[in-house]
């Protein structure tokens, strides 16, 4: 059995089809986007905020002809 876990590395688009396990809370993330003007996801380090977004949320979100755009804030810079 092939392991799909990538390990510290987040999951990107090209990874949506071996990203699954977390399907309830990617689609509760998008139904509070569809329904707000500004969402913010916030979690502690290591808690998948990175994977959920770019292989979970990103690809629902262009099906459904939004234009997501993935900015990370660094602190030092």
């Amino acid at each position: 059995m092939n392991n799909k876990y990538l390990g510290i590395a987040p999951y990107c688009e090209e990874n949506q089809f071996d990203f699954w396990g977390r399907r309830e809370e990617t689609w509760a993330l998008y139904d509070r986007i569809s329904r707000n003007d500004y969402t913010v996801y916030y979690a502690a380090s290591g808690e998948g905020k990175s994977s959920l977004i770019r292989a979970g949320l990103l690809p629902i979100l262009r099906r459904r002809d939004y234009f997501p755009v993935y900015i990370v804030l660094n602190e030092n810079e």
